[in-house]
């Protein structure tokens, strides 16, 4: 009797662990984030928009001459543009204001600070600029300004195979040692090869040097819109253009949404579930970077326009960052 007692409770307390275990993977099962939702918190969390990078210690007295200038653009997700030329003085932020509202109102739409991007820091005292984001967010670091008009076009540059040749848009050829090419015919797609290739000719002739077609890149793009004439100058914005020779952002290309911290995901193992507490962004990201845990919800987003957006499931979760333009200013 005492055996089959044994017997019964033993069998008893195994039915009850393996109904627990099979609760808990469930559990674990329900919370699942696959790689394309991970690749969208990591977007989410790693976007800002060029306006936070400026560092106003960086900014000259007012009325100093030689105050570098910030040269940008507004591009919004129509592909509307005004370029924007702003001194970096004391006075920044009103003379930025000034020159949103005043795109604005000359192509009649209403941009925001998320359309704003920095093309590149000029000084024109001694005509140097820093170009391509690194250099620009190293600058806003250290407030250093170590221009270099070359140092970052092949950084940016897309390879001659890249490039859409039906496209109508004036160009810049550089080769790989950084080069600008001088065509002596405009720079422009629809020409065609022929005086690229010409021009690579030229230059090994009068430099002794042996470069081909294949050492030439493509480090900006020239096209007219309704609104002016717009330049792309980063590999992105250039290889977006090719694609249908029109330049257009993606609606969720932009910092409106943001994680609110502190929040708790649970890192799940073999052996336990660890609850983990992420404080910001480079938390999040180097957490669901090499692993795919669950959040522990409801977790809470802040929105561009004070929008606070409360997510209590992983498909309402995508939802909101599929969605993230809604919540721009």
């Amino acid at each position: 009797m005492k055996t089959f007692f044994k017997i019964s409770l033993s069998i008893l307390f195994t039915a009850i662990f393996f109904q627990s275990c099979t609760d808990n993977l469930d559990i674990v099962d329900t919370q699942t984030i696959n790689t394309n939702i991970i690749d969208k918190i990591i977007a989410t969390a790693t976007s800002t928009k060029d306006l936070n990078l400026i560092n106003s210690n960086c900014f000259s007295p007012v009325g100093t001459i030689d105050a570098p200038s910030l040269q940008g653009y507004f591009l919004n997700n129509q592909g509307d543009y005004y370029p924007a030329l702003t001194k970096m003085d004391e006075n920044w932020e009103n003379n930025y204001e000034e020159s949103k509202n005043y795109a604005s109102q000359q192509v009649g739409v209403e941009f925001t600070d998320e359309d704003f991007f920095i093309r590149n820091i000029i000084r024109f005292d001694n005509f140097t600029e820093i170009f391509g984001h690194d250099n620009i967010v190293d600058y806003f670091n250290d407030c250093t300004f170590n221009g270099d008009s070359k140092r970052t076009y092949l950084d940016n540059s897309v390879s001659i195979a890249e490039v859409n040749f039906n496209c109508d848009a004036q160009v810049t050829y550089i080769l790989n040692n950084k080069t600008i090419l001088n065509l002596y015919t405009p720079g422009s797609l629809d020409k065609g090869l022929s005086p690229v290739e010409s021009s690579v000719t030229l230059y090994n002739t009068n430099n002794n040097t042996n470069y081909t077609i294949d050492d030439v890149s493509v480090c900006d793009v020239r096209y007219s819109s309704a609104t002016g004439v717009v330049v792309l100058n980063t590999r992105t914005q250039i290889l977006n253009y090719f694609e249908n020779c029109s330049y257009e952002r993606d609606i969720n290309d932009n910092d409106c949404l943001n994680f609110v911290y502190p929040l708790e995901i649970n890192r799940i193992n073999q052996q336990m579930n660890e609850v983990v507490t992420l404080e910001n962004d480079e938390d999040l990201v180097n957490t669901f970077s090499t692993s795919a845990p669950a959040f522990i919800f409801p977790i809470n987003l802040l929105g561009a326009n004070g929008t606070l957006v409360t997510v209590d499931t992983i498909d309402a979760l995508e939802i909101a960052l599929d969605s993230a333009a809604t919540y721009c200013e």
